[in-house]
């Protein structure tokens, strides 16, 4: 899962992937600013028994508002490749009231680690721009889902014109996926019905359906 902090350009084979020692800004008031939990939650309107798959988890950022909102009445698997996003996930939830309903689960090889057609809803938040072949991920990701199963993707759009001397926040400009080309990949990858929900700041939240 990516963020408004710099990236670790050393991890993985194409240096696109958040450095986990960065892990504690991912829950900072600018990102949830640009990246409102309630937008999220109001595109994905959550039902009891939902089987719903965090993609790129980190430290559980997508994942914990859909386990309060459901208050644990559901399946929740978070995914990620890093073993420190996943430890500080699984400490993090120590202490949840509903944090037992959570399985992590590591993707070895960038995969998406689920059988076919078991989750209810996906969410891919701030992640796409680091995988390294987004559309073979997204045709993975579409396995995963059941029939009428909806994906979620959260990301960074276009730069936007900066003042001079601006800081940069969000991943580098030419790691960035514009909500157009996101639109176009996931509609080459099977999905149908790709939908903008509003709420996110310079940044887009994407809803298509399998």
């Amino acid at each position: 899962m990516a963020d408004d902090q710099p990236h670790d350009h050393s991890h993985g084979p194409h240096g696109k992937r958040f450095d986990p020692a960065r892990r504690h800004m991912l829950f900072s008031p600018e990102r949830m600013a640009r990246f409102p939990p309630a937008a999220f939650l109001r595109a994905l309107a959550p039902t009891p028994a939902m089987r719903f798959a965090d993609l790129g988890a980190g430290t559980g950022y997508y994942t914990l508002p859909v386990l309060d909102a459901l208050a644990g009445e559901g399946d929740f698997v978070a995914v990620d490749v890093a073993p420190e996003m996943l430890e500080a996930l699984r400490e993090r939830i120590a202490s949840h009231p509903h944090g037992a309903k959570v399985r992590l689960v590591r993707s070895v090889h960038g995969e998406v680690p689920l059988p076919d057609g078991s989750v209810d809803a996906a969410v891919m938040g701030n992640f796409l721009h680091e995988v390294e072949d987004p559309l073979a991920y997204l045709i993975d990701v579409r396995r995963s889902l059941a029939p009428g199963g909806r994906l979620l993707v959260a990301d960074w759009d276009a730069p936007v014109a900066r003042a001079p001397g601006e800081e940069r926040v969000g991943p580098p400009d030419e790691h960035r996926i514009p909500l157009a080309k996101a639109k176009a990949l996931l509609v080459e990858a099977g999905f149908s019905s790709v939908t903008e929900a509003p709420g996110f700041r310079e940044a887009y939240l994407l809803v298509a359906r399998r």
